[in-house]
């Protein structure tokens, strides 16, 4: 897989690989999978790569546009959609991948202390989410969010991935 990274996106980095190990270890081909602020297109273009229906959404449009130039790279097609999180996003997935961002540059205040962006993805997530489906989120270690087990039944703790599963 090549991927280039625009100035101003987040660059595969050690998260990203964490999840991709993730995403690894599931059956993808024919799977619907969206990558939630796919940055790069990474994983987008990763799951794309092992079969998967890839829908690749970022808030940011420079990101929108790396994403899609790396499927172009790689010879897939994923779509690419511009969205704050779930704002444009109106299909169900089998797969829903997350990496949030961890700061927010503008004045360092950790995104997670706001509750913000966690929080919301939560609150939509299920909506988009097939029955069966799951969603692999990643998150800092040391980072308390008690928001995962507010919003279901069974789900369990992976290093720094939560792999939280729909209920029937």
């Amino acid at each position: 897989m090549k991927i280039e990274v625009f100035k101003g996106v987040y660059p595969p980095s050690e998260d990203t690989y964490l999840l991709a190990s993730f995403l690894e270890r599931i059956s993808l081909r024919g799977k619907d999978v969206l990558d939630m602020g796919t940055g790069s297109g990474y994983l987008a273009v990763l799951a794309a790569l092992r079969g998967a229906n890839v829908t690749a959404a970022d808030i940011d449009e420079k990101a929108v546009r790396n994403a899609a130039f790396n499927a172009k790279l790689n010879g897939v097609d994923i779509r690419v959609v511009r969205s704050d999180l779930f704002e444009n996003i109106n299909d169900k997935f089998d797969v829903i991948l997350f990496n949030p961002p961890y700061l927010d540059t503008r004045d360092g205040v950790l995104w997670w202390d706001r509750g913000n962006i966690i929080e919301r993805f939560m609150g939509e997530v299920f909506y988009h989410l097939k029955e069966g489906g799951r969603v692999l989120l990643v998150t800092e270690r040391n980072m308390d969010i008690p928001a995962p087990t507010r919003y279901i039944r069974d789900y369990t703790w992976n290093l720094r991935v939560w792999e939280l599963r729909a209920c029937p």
